[in-house]
């Protein structure tokens, strides 16, 4: 019985203790039950962050995809630009080398325009001097026929003084031959004596020499004249070979300014320049453009 006791005993003990075991055991696989079912719900929270994060992540990859298609549309832009700005780039580079020649050409332009002006203004100096010589010529030849000119009327009035006094001349001469004459009948008709006859000799003799006296004068007086005259005839020609050379040096003055307008014409239509801006302060000049 004892041993029956002890063995109820030991079953009873081992009973309990199974029954603890088996407490323990169901307590330890509710816990483990509540840790799966807390593992779980973590589990379906992850899963659904999970879900969740991936529906995220296909929306941010969407808008990637988006962003990334707009990036490279805006990059294909961007090429497009920059092919348009370095045609842009190429095009301004050949036009910077056609300006840089157009510039060359301008300065050279420039430069041939300088040496035309340096020239003009040299054949316009030069030209003025022509000019102002053939002036000083024209003023000395003027001054000189108007000296002619005086003198020809000087000559003019004392040829008039001569021909005045050779016609006196010529009444006096006939006038004394009267005279003589008259003695000379007075001498036939008188017979008297000879003392009359030796006074009217003497008387005749002077008479005789004043003629010849005068007829001397007038021949004197009528060379004079002729000698005037001459020279009157003398002065005509040059003061008429004078104003031939008065005109000719106009006529030359006339061409010199028609060269000198055509000059200047023709360089202010090929270089657009004002010849009187460049051309020697002088009157001569002054008076040529005013004239042309």
């Amino acid at each position: 019985m004892e041993t029956l006791a002890r063995a109820t005993d030991g079953l009873s003990i081992a009973l309990r203790e199974a029954l603890e075991t088996m407490k323990d055991d169901r307590a330890t696989a509710l816990r483990e039950r509540e840790d799966l079912r807390e593992v779980v719900r973590a589990a379906s929270r992850a899963a659904s962050d999970a879900a969740r994060g991936a529906a995220e992540r296909e929306r941010e990859a969407a808008r990637a995809r988006e962003v990334a298609l707009a990036v490279d549309r805006r990059v294909s832009e961007c090429v497009a630009y920059v092919r348009d700005v370095r045609d842009e780039v190429v095009g301004l580079e050949r036009a910077a080398r056609e300006a840089k020649a157009a510039q060359g050409e301008l300065w050279e332009r420039d430069e041939r325009r300088e040496r035309a002006l340096d020239a003009l203004e040299s054949r316009a100096r030069a030209a003025d001097a022509t000019l102002r010589d053939e002036l000083e010529s024209v003023r000395r030849e003027t001054s000189r026929v108007e000296a002619a000119v005086n003198r020809l009327h000087e000559i003019e009035n004392v040829a008039k003084d001569l021909r005045e006094l050779a016609q006196w001349s010529k009444k006096t001469a006939t006038y004394q031959n009267g005279r003589l004459a008259a003695l000379e009948r007075v001498n036939e008709r008188e017979d008297k004596g000879a003392s009359a006859m030796s006074n009217q000799s003497h008387r005749l003799k002077e008479l005789v020499t004043m003629v010849q006296n005068t007829a001397e004068t007038l021949k004197a007086h009528q060379a004079r004249l002729n000698a005037m005259d001459e020279r009157g005839h003398l002065v005509s020609r040059r003061d008429a070979a004078t104003r031939a050379d008065v005109d000719v040096v106009k006529r030359a003055l006339g061409e010199h300014h028609d060269i000198l307008v055509k000059v200047c014409e023709t360089f202010d239509a090929e270089l657009n320049v004002r010849a009187e801006a460049v051309a020697p302060a002088s009157a001569a000049f002054a008076r040529l453009h005013r004239r042309s």
